[in-house]
């Protein structure tokens, strides 16, 4: 299916998105979004979006709908089907892959999102040595052979291009943003109903991650654990952690028997399940701190989620969470118990300093807009695929 053409007379470049990831957290989250604004002003710029995936998931969307065509392929990533058998559209000007899962069988242009390079630059958090070697070649093909690439930073655009050369002239970075819809839960009856569902007691302390070697999740239930061990009557604090996959809660629940026995379900909560929205912003929104204590991320998405519904962030005090956080946050000394301890003492202690980080954080959302970073995307794929400025 193509579009009608513009000025020139010849039919709009079509780019086709792989977005059979829409409904997981991190890489989902970017397509959700950043897909509504791009599908809404490609016209602006003389082009068309297209998606590859499975309809039943991309229906529930309502940028889907308006999309220029649809081809459906679920095949796993990384899996023979999709690395052999990837679709060839002959229609497609381009395809954009938001992860390095870049087929081998591919025989056309293409743009690509790098999100972070944490097996490469942190080897100690790649699985193993043949994965570091997979994420290695995977992002030194798209180096060599995408039309553009697309980064959320400007410490992931420096790690690609220190191991990369060849992305030079080509890496755009294009930070993410909060949706729209993760906003304060104003309906008090309808926040008291999420906790009860998801056996919350307030005050607790927030962190929204799956469960990887560098989201140091260990060391949060130690520190919070330590901290309601010290103060169980001045801050009989609950920890929960949203975002885990089922292997990630039971990993976990193993960890807190073996090392923090004495925490109970109304000191934990795990949840294990897809949030809504309004589910989320509930979290957020209730929440008396939101700790991410990441070695490293490429960007940070909870972090500005937090911001954009008022609640105080607390980060370890590294590069990559002062270039997102800017000075809405509180920040501790990396893998220091003692440290994010004190931290969030005072912070639970000192209304006017939670006040005024909070403050600062809502200040800090403002630089970050989907609207803005698809004008970004879409100015890129007009200049390379030869289409009008916008209108």
């Amino acid at each position: 299916m193509m579009y009608s053409g513009h000025e020139t007379g010849k039919p709009s470049p079509l780019v086709v998105w792989d977005a059979r990831m829409i409904k997981s957290s991190g890489i989902g989250a970017y397509l959700r979004g950043l897909l509504p604004h791009l599908v809404k002003l490609a016209p602006e710029y003389g082009v068309k979006i297209g998606f590859i995936g499975a309809r039943k998931e991309l229906e529930q969307f309502e940028f889907f709908h308006h999309a220029a065509c649809h081809y459906e392929f679920d095949a796993s990533l990384f899996s023979v089907r999709e690395q052999l058998f990837f679709p060839r559209l002959p229609l497609a000007s381009a395809y954009h892959f938001p992860h390095y899962n870049l087929p081998v069988a591919r025989k056309c242009h293409f743009f690509a999102t790098v999100h972070d390079l944490i097996p490469l630059t942190s080897p100690k958090f790649a699985r193993n040595r043949l994965h570091r070697k997979i994420v290695s070649s995977k992002i030194g093909a798209i180096a060599r052979g995408a039309l553009a690439i697309f980064v959320p930073s400007e410490i992931v655009k420096q790690d690609l291009l220190e191991r990369f050369p060849d992305a030079a002239q080509k890496t755009y970075v294009i930070p993410y943003a909060v949706s729209p819809d993760i906003v304060p839960i104003e309906n008090n009856d309808r926040a008291r109903a999420i906790f009860q569902r998801y056996g919350i007691k307030q005050p607790y302390v927030l962190s929204v991650s799956i469960d990887k070697p560098h989201k140091n999740l260990r060391f949060l239930i130690r520190a919070v654990g330590e901290l309601i061990a010290r103060t169980r009557t001045e801050f009989p604090l609950q920890l929960v952690i949203a975002g885990l996959r089922p292997p990630d809660k039971k990993r976990l629940l193993q960890f807190c028997l073996r090392e923090t026995p004495w925490l109970t379900s109304a000191h934990i909560a795990l949840l294990d399940c897809y949030l809504s929205a309004e589910e989320l912003s509930a979290l957020y929104a209730g929440a008396s701190a939101v700790v991410q204590p990441s070695d490293y991320e490429g960007f940070g998405m909870p972090v500005i989620e937090a911001q954009q519904t008022g609640v105080l962030v607390v980060l370890p005090d590294l590069p990559w969470a002062h270039s997102v956080a800017g000075e809405g946050a509180l920040f501790f000394a990396p893998h220091s118990v003692e440290s994010l301890c004190d931290v969030l003492r005072s912070a639970l202690r000192d209304e006017s300093l939670r006040q005024s980080i909070i403050d600062r954080g809502r200040s800090n959302v403002e630089r970050y807009q989907w609207e803005k970073s698809a004008h970004g995307v879409l100015l890129v794929y007009g200049s390379l695929l030869g289409t009008a400025w916008p209108r």
